[in-house]
């Protein structure tokens, strides 16, 4: 907020590393030319590729995400559901040629690539967050 003739002022960053979960505080932020560094750049979809929305599932409000890496958006990220162990997921390896599948956001239809390996307790992680 900004008082009376003194300008513009930033109150707070904040940053939602997975689509639809819990977001993140930040002091800073790298802004890149397709937005905040880190924000929304994972999103979990059912298998017909239809990304799953808060809206839909609630408590995905209840996933806490965080960057391992030395800045958001960079290295592996840990997903915690409450109650549940948190799980590590790498994020694709694009020298690597990473698999591409179709994704639908909203009316949008695009490839995303998928992580570099299956996430351990992923599945289970998830259906604890979703089962409330």
């Amino acid at each position: 907020m900004s008082t009376p003739g003194t300008g513009p002022s930033l109150a707070s960053i904040h940053i939602y590393p997975l689509k639809g979960a819990r977001g993140l505080d930040l002091r800073e932020s790298l802004v890149q030319p397709w937005g905040l560094a880190g924000d929304r750049r994972w999103l979990l979809a059912d298998p017909a590729g239809r990304f799953i929305s808060q809206r839909e599932e609630p408590q995905l409000a209840r996933i806490q995400v965080r960057y391992a890496g030395p800045a958001p958006g960079e290295g592996v990220i840990f997903i915690a559901a409450p109650g549940r162990l948190a799980i590590l997921v790498e994020p694709p390896r694009q020298a690597a040629g990473a698999e591409m599948v179709p994704v639908s956001v909203w009316r949008s239809e695009l490839l995303a690539p998928r992580p570099a390996r299956p996430p351990m307790n992923g599945c289970r992680t998830f259906s604890a967050a979703r089962s409330g």
